[in-house]
């Protein structure tokens, strides 16, 4: 162990030689190897990243397909990409491709390295309509959450059909297939946290315990098999911190960590804008770095060169195009989007102060699929005091262990630890409101955290007290790594909640997948802290049977009995697309007469359509609406968007069906809509279709 140690103290200086030696190996495997002699260490930390991988393709082959947060938009900008081969343009002003696309204002760097992938698995060959009508959703966004999480189907997004029963096959295999290419990011990000955790605390034995804090976070499993970009920033913020820790604490050479920080900073904003906020981050390092008597100001200067040699590139052509270098940011300010609940985020007051922290936290351990699938209160609760009580234990640690500086630590630590009790009290109270919490519910949360406070004094009194002086976290140099790396961690942490208060100032969306750029930053301290109250195993355990646990919740949530039965309704439009081979006189065509309306019959504003058929005793129908004759649409333009059939909103139509008055006022006068009618047979397939009608909206 000895000999793992000196090799760890001597990582520094080696792991800055950018020469050959980095070409023949890996880093993180050259730097997972020095670490430590013991191939025990390296068997746990390698068992806890095998278990984090099954765990998220569990997750990536069983949620149904799109119900994975922005996974339509980010699948539709992939799209774009591939088949038109250049970004969207840049702009200050509203435009309807950047709204439309949604994710075209998102820096590209995850799509573009999405876009081989998507070619390469045939998710090209396949077709898919984003929705433009509300009611294509299960849950509105001003229902109520009580009554929008009353049903298990409103847990779920998107209606699903019958082309997602098979998981192995079709469109619906080759979504889980992209969403597997997530994983290896997260894995990465768990390396890092990994390296920082080494780093800090001298044993690699304590580090794996704290990366298997992160690993077995549910929502964090959950996330990495969906298909996001929140993984890939997550992997560049935790190597950028990482470089970060070695340039303040470690004891190579400053100048070369801070490059390749400035590197990491750079991939992060160019994957997704939060990743800006670890600009300040390295400014961040370079004082605790000063502090500690290192160099700070070439280095600071190196790794600012390093950011602008990356992502200068982007930033100049954002600049030059749109007359703003971070046109990303501004375009957000001015997007109907993100500004129509601005009022409602800014007026916070106590309550929305509560309810900001308690939606954070919620999101944080568990928030599987679009909607919403969420742990019962009595275990977020008590997790949500547990994570306060952690930092609360690391903040002596940071502060040093002798003098003024550990008796400031520990009050500190105390106001963090009361703050946190009562916010959860506070919980437990609101949310019987706000989360659909019922009485019994509350009071099973309540003695739950009495229980876990009750276990944090006595279990804790003996390691945070009597055994101070024997358990020191760096080996016989005892606290200074790690009360300067834990104070540079715990500065972050401050640092990306301001940010993320700020941003919902903006725009009113507590998620905690806004925080991954720093997650070292999150879960290191709180690691740490219960390491130091001796319930980190214990934590990690805990954590361990929620991901279990979470599996039939998710299923019973979102698979229930007849999710995808119903052959009209399918997600994919797999089977919904006009296949031009299937015209009238092909050998595949089985006529349906129309009735009404005549071919371009015109309505005025308040007068919609009324659409009948002819019927048969065996098919479904469905009807198709677009804005092109040939309905051969490509979603992101507007002169070819095929409108989502209008019959995924109920119950598919038997002969009639008139065409929403809402949709039909919101028409320009002299649109042209194109209508077709399709019967569905009992397997989900297109078995017959109308001649197209056309319809006029009139003045």
């Amino acid at each position: 162990m000895r000999q793992g140690l000196d090799d760890f103290r001597s990582l520094g200086s080696e792991a800055s030689d950018f020469g050959a030696r980095w070409w023949k190996r890996a880093p993180a495997k050259f730097i997972i190897s020095g670490v430590s002699t013991e191939q025990s260490n390296r068997v746990g930390l390698r068992s806890v990243l095998v278990l984090f991988a099954v765990f998220a393709v569990l997750h990536a082959v069983r949620l149904p397909l799109f119900e994975g947060p922005d996974e339509p938009g980010n699948l539709s900008y992939i799209r774009y990409l591939s088949a038109e081969g250049h970004l969207t343009e840049p702009s200050v002003e509203l435009t309807h491709e950047l709204e439309y696309l949604s994710r075209g204002i998102v820096p590209p760097l995850w799509f573009l390295s999405m876009v081989p992938i998507f070619d390469a698995v045939g998710a090209s060959d396949w077709n898919f309509t984003a929705p433009h009508e509300p009611a294509f959703y299960r849950r509105q966004r001003d229902s109520p959450v009580r009554e929008a999480l009353a049903e298990p189907a409103s847990r779920m997004h998107f209606r699903h059909g019958a082309d997602e029963q098979s998981t192995f096959t079709g469109a619906g295999f080759d979504l889980r297939v992209l969403r597997l290419f997530t994983i290896p990011w997260a894995l990465i990000a768990l390396v890092g946290v990994w390296l920082i955790a080494a780093r800090i605390t001298g044993s690699p034995h304590r580090a794996t315990w704290a990366t298997a804090l992160c690993a077995f976070l549910p929502q964090f499993q959950h996330l990495s098999g969906t298909l996001t970009m929140d993984m890939m920033l997550a992997a560049w913020g935790a190597l950028a911190l990482y470089a970060c820790v070695e340039w303040c604490c470690g004891e190579g050479k400053p100048t070369g960590w801070a490059a390749l920080a400035g590197v990491c900073v750079a991939l992060a904003s160019l994957t997704k804008l939060n990743g800006m906020v670890l600009i300040p981050a390295c400014f961040l390092a370079a004082v605790f770095a000063w502090r500690t008597g290192r160099e700070f100001r070439r280095p600071l200067l190196v790794c600012a060169l390093s950011f602008a040699a990356i992502a200068g590139p982007y930033l100049v052509w954002g600049w030059i195009e749109s007359g703003h270098p971070l046109w990303t940011w501004r375009y957000q300010q001015i997007s109907p989007y993100h500004t129509d609940n601005l009022p409602a985020a800014a007026a916070w007051g106590l309550e929305g102060t509560v309810l900001f922290s308690m939606s954070l936290f919620l999101t944080w351990l568990a928030d599987f699929g679009w909607t919403s699938v969420w742990f019962p209160a009595w275990i977020v609760v008590p997790f949500g005091a547990l994570t306060a009580i952690g930092v609360a234990a690391s903040l002596p640690i940071a502060f040093g262990s002798r003098g003024h500086a550990r008796l400031v630590g520990v009050w500190l630590g105390a106001v963090v630890a009361l703050t946190g009790v009562w916010m959860c009290l506070r919980w437990i109270v609101l949310g019987r409101e706000l989360f659909s919490m019922d009485e019994a519910e509350g009071t099973t949360a309540l003695v739950v955290l009495i229980v876990l406070l009750l276990a944090c004094a006595v279990l804790g009194s003996g390691g945070a007290l009597h055994r101070y002086r024997t358990r020191k976290l760096a080996g016989d140099s005892a606290l200074p790594p790690a009360s300067v790396g834990l104070g540079f961690l715990l500065a972050c942490a401050v640092l990306i909640m301001v940010a993320e208060v700020w941003f919902n100032l903006q725009f009113a969306q507590p998620q905690a997948r806004h925080l991954y750029p720093f997650l070292p930053a999150l879960i290191v301290p709180v690691a740490l802290g219960l390491e130091r109250l001796r319930i980190l195993r214990v934590a990690v355990i805990t954590q361990l049977v929620l991901c279990v646990v979470a599996f039939p919740m998710l299923i019973d949530r979102m698979r229930f009995e007849g999710w995808n039965s119903d052959p009209v309704i399918a997600a994919t439009d797999l089977n919904r697309r006009v296949d031009p081979s299937m015209t009238e006189g092909s050998d595949h065509y089985a006529a349906v007469d129309w009735v009404e309306p005549l071919n371009g019959a015109g309505f005025g504003p308040g007068e919609p359509p009324l659409l009948l058929w002819k019927i048969d005793n065996v098919s479904e129908y469905d009807v198709a609406i677009g804005l092109y004759p040939e309905m051969n649409h490509r979603p992101w333009h507007f002169e070819r968007a095929v409108f989502r059939a209008i019959t995924v909103f109920g119950e598919a139509p038997r002969g009639s069906l008139r065409i929403p008055a809402s949709f039909w006022d919101s028409l320009l006068p002299g649109q042209e809509l194109y209508v077709q009618i399709l019967a569905i047979g009992t397997d989900g397939a297109v078995s017959g279709r109308s001649t197209l009608r056309e319809i006029r909206r009139t003045e």
